[in-house]
């Protein structure tokens, strides 16, 4: 089922940023790699930090607490590849950053 929910403006999330949300219950991560705006589930599985408060190096985003990290692209962890993130589909529209809630990119 699709769910389309804005989001943030795009200038929000400069290019290499991050910016966390809060929509409909759900604490979403966004990710400003090279001008391509991607969403995942913004809190860690290992500790429960925020992961847009880490460090984004490319596609990857580290954790602050304690350095677990993500492809941002994909959800997949890079210390355990086994281990997903939930991503979503984004789309740009004018300068809005929208999110759909009900799929994954």
């Amino acid at each position: 089922m699709s769910s389309w929910v804005r989001v943030a403006g795009v200038n929000e999330i400069p290019v290499g940023q991050c910016l966390g949300v809060s929509v409909e219950g759900q604490d979403i991560g966004l990710f400003n790699v090279q001008g391509n705006i991607c969403a995942m589930d913004n809190v860690c599985p290992h500790r429960g930090a925020p992961l847009s408060e880490g460090r984004l190096d490319g596609a990857q985003i580290v954790c602050p607490w304690h350095g677990w990290a993500f492809d941002v692209l994909t959800g997949k962890g890079g210390m355990d590849p086994g281990r997903c993130q939930k991503t979503f589909s984004v789309e740009k529209r004018g300068d809005d950053v929208w999110v759909n809630l009900g799929g994954t990119a």
